[in-house]
């Protein structure tokens, strides 16, 4: 086999790469310094390779055109078309994979939105929602005493959970032997409220020196009394005080009125004496004869 080569003489010796700069031989073909390539090989690599195939397929009796043939080189997944072929197989098995997904998610779709099973049961009518859990009120039942009234929730609206985290945070802020009760059930307090109170006194009197150690915690804070039939302490906001039958409110009673609101103030001012005790001294007594001034006075008939 004869291999046809290049001539070995490039260029001049010390021409500069033409990538970095350094001085090459005159027959450099790749540049010692940075790697770059200079000129072609010295044999036709290809031609050469074509030449033996030629050769060999020849010598065995073969088609070095024919892929596969007999004898040949050219192997079928060496030929020209194989890649093709091979891209056209891995794009069909592709294809393939997608829609065998795409018809799993299809199926999954179709029962996520398979209408769901309906259990009639008997008497028919909506289901029944659930039941609210009814509420339990903490002070004996049948005892009437004193306590301190911490907040009144309106039992129109207030869930038992309500009432249960405003107990909650009345023991956080340091009130002892915290309850609830339902105001309904005491005539001597205002209707309508779950009361928030903290301890059980059998005299006003020991309440009201209670109440001065919580005032700071809970200014709201004041003492009712908790009674059946009602008693001398009138309401829940204790604005009788048990002076109701004296025939006269006092300025504290008063005061304490305005701090209710609309419908409070109605029930309890109606609840209040006629007459009205303000605190203060008497203006002095004047004994002097009445008179026009000196001299003598005109009598008008």
């Amino acid at each position: 086999m004869t291999v046809q080569q290049r001539p070995t003489t490039l260029r001049e010796t010390g021409t500069p790469c033409a990538h970095c700069a350094a001085p090459l031989a005159d027959d450099q073909r790749y540049c010692l310094n940075c790697g770059f390539r200079i000129g072609e090989g010295r044999v036709d690599f290809m031609d050469t390779i074509k030449t033996r195939i030629k050769r060999e397929v020849a010598a065995s009796g073969g088609d070095a055109g024919t892929p596969g043939a007999t004898g040949s080189l050219y192997p079928w997944w060496r030929s020209p078309i194989a890649p093709i072929g091979a891209a056209v197989a891995v794009f069909l098995l592709i294809l393939g994979v997608g829609i065998l997904i795409g018809n799993s998610g299809d199926d999954s779709g179709k029962q996520a939105v398979a209408p769901p099973q309906v259990i009639t049961v008997q008497g028919g009518g909506a289901p029944a929602a659930a039941a609210e859990v009814p509420f339990t009120a903490d002070w004996p039942g049948g005892q009437d005493g004193f306590t301190i009234q911490l907040q009144a929730l309106p039992k129109e609206g207030t869930q038992v959970t309500a009432v249960d985290a405003a107990k909650s945070d009345a023991t956080t802020k340091g009130a002892l032997e915290v309850g609830a009760l339902d105001s309904d059930q005491f005539a001597s307090l205002d209707p309508g409220n779950y009361v928030i109170y903290t301890g059980q006194y059998d005299t006003r009197k020991e309440a009201q020196k209670a109440l001065k150690g919580i005032k700071e915690t809970f200014p709201d804070a004041s003492v009712v009394e908790v009674s059946a039939t009602g008693g001398a302490g009138g309401s829940a906001s204790d604005l009788t005080s048990g002076k109701k039958d004296e025939g006269t409110a006092s300025k504290q009673q008063l005061q304490q009125l305005q701090k209710l609101s609309p419908d409070q103030y109605q029930k309890q001012s109606s609840k209040l004496p006629d007459k009205t005790n303000t605190e203060g001294k008497a203006p002095p007594k004047d004994d002097k004869k009445p008179g026009g001034g000196e001299g003598d006075a005109e009598v008008i008939k």
